[in-house]
């Protein structure tokens, strides 16, 4: 990434989902100071355990499905599987080695142990499901704005689906869900049938409202006794879209405004950059660069 004058990264050429749910506010999670620390600053930011976890599961169940399209077998075949689990424990190797914290390290090791098991049960779930794409890359444009997203599955319909994995599940024993984790969910997969749509235009195709859409929520965690997964289904309507591109319009605004306000929450306590954070606000100057001069 380019530098300016003052040593600072530039604002971005384009936006993806997480940024976009980063600098908007109106999203549960959202921080625009956090994003700045980071990607402004350039402050090194270590991926958690359940991060890396996360990725090494995605990267598993992607070889899945790309081996049956190439293969034109079940999901749940043995030669399948077995491409799968060996991604799986590579990706794993790697996370465990790049970890550097001995807890994060341990935390690691022991939701791992029921990763192999979920990979099992997830591909037994889908052995028939029409998939069309995987990891598919879609671009598009709001206004001057380029945008850019990465979906994990299209299946035949479309249906949108996101893979999420998780140390805690976010469905509750009675059956419903926690409110503000599916409001995340719901604006990206909106984001993503918003780029879906475009992209299937710009071909010359028909696109029909509304986009069924679906997160399936693998539980990796210590301790585990079997494997949980879970689908939270939703349906995008066409309406969706506006309010996506005024959130991109939002983002946008923030990511270049040299102000990077921050979203004070409960999601602070887990925040890696919490303590540069409190530096930058004690300066007491609305200016992101002139605040983070103020502190060195």
């Amino acid at each position: 990434m380019t530098l300016d004058s003052d040593g600072l990264r530039r604002p971005p050429e384009h936006l993806s989902w997480s940024q976009v749910s980063v600098l908007d506010h109106t999203m549960p999670f959202g921080c625009a100071r956090s994003w700045a620390i980071e990607r402004i600053l350039g402050v090194p930011y270590e991926p958690s355990a359940a991060m890396r976890l996360g990725s090494a599961f995605d990267q598993a169940v992607n070889t899945l499905f790309i081996e049956r399209a190439s293969r034109k077998g079940d999901l749940a075949a043995p030669l399948l599987l077995d491409d799968a689990l060996e991604v799986l424990n590579r990706e794993l190797g790697i996370a465990f080695d790049a970890l550097t914290d001995d807890e994060e390290r341990r935390t690691l090791a022991a939701a791992s142990a029921m990763a192999a098991a979920s990979l099992e049960q997830y591909a037994v779930l889908h052995a028939n499901t029409p998939v069309l794409t995987t990891q598919r890359e879609v671009g598009w444009w709001v206004d001057e704005i380029k945008v850019i997203g990465y979906i994990d599955r299209v299946d035949l319909g479309p249906t949108i689906t996101d893979l999420k994995v998780t140390g805690r599940s976010k469905k509750r024993r009675d059956g419903t869900w926690d409110e503000e984790q599916t409001l995340q969910w719901y604006w990206q997969l909106a984001f993503y049938a918003v780029a879906l749509e475009s992209e299937v235009l710009d071909s010359g195709q028909e696109f029909a409202w509304p986009v069924a859409a679906q997160v399936d929520q693998v539980v990796l965690r210590a301790g585990q006794a079997k494997p949980s997964i879970d689908t939270w289904p939703c349906v995008i309507e066409e309406h969706a879209k506006a309010t996506v591109q005024q959130m991109v319009r939002r983002a946008w605004s923030l990511a270049r405004s040299g102000r990077y306000p921050a979203n004070p929450g409960p999601k602070c306590g887990n925040c890696g950059v919490r303590d540069i954070c409190r530096s930058i606000q004690a300066a007491n100057e609305p200016d992101f660069a002139v605040a983070w001069a103020r502190t060195r």
